[in-house]
């Protein structure tokens, strides 16, 4: 607040920031997402993203039909998952 000498306020005093850009790009990045997400749990096709270190972070519904994951033992290591198929019998 700006004051005159008196101590009446005279004014305001701040910044504005157009942020339309960063709005829109965040809009676009979301709808992108969603497409992709889309995309992938459409897809026929068996589809399994992993992390870096190896890691399963999202399969798609053909994915948990293909491999029966509700019956699916997941066995992590720090080099390589593993899937034991109990069904099976078989480790991948």
């Amino acid at each position: 607040m700006l004051k005159d000498k008196d101590g009446n306020t005279i004014g305001y005093q701040g910044f504005n920031q157009d942020i339309t850009e960063r709005k829109q790009a965040e809009e676009a990045q979301q709808e992108s997402e969603e497409t992709i997400s889309g995309i992938i749990d459409s897809s026929p096709f068996s589809i399994q993203l992993l992390d870096p270190q190896g890691y399963t972070v999202r399969t798609n519904p053909a994915f948990k039909r293909l491999f029966r994951v509700f019956r699916l033992l997941i066995i992590q290591s720090l080099t390589t998952p593993i899937l034991i198929v109990p069904a099976l019998n078989m480790i991948f």
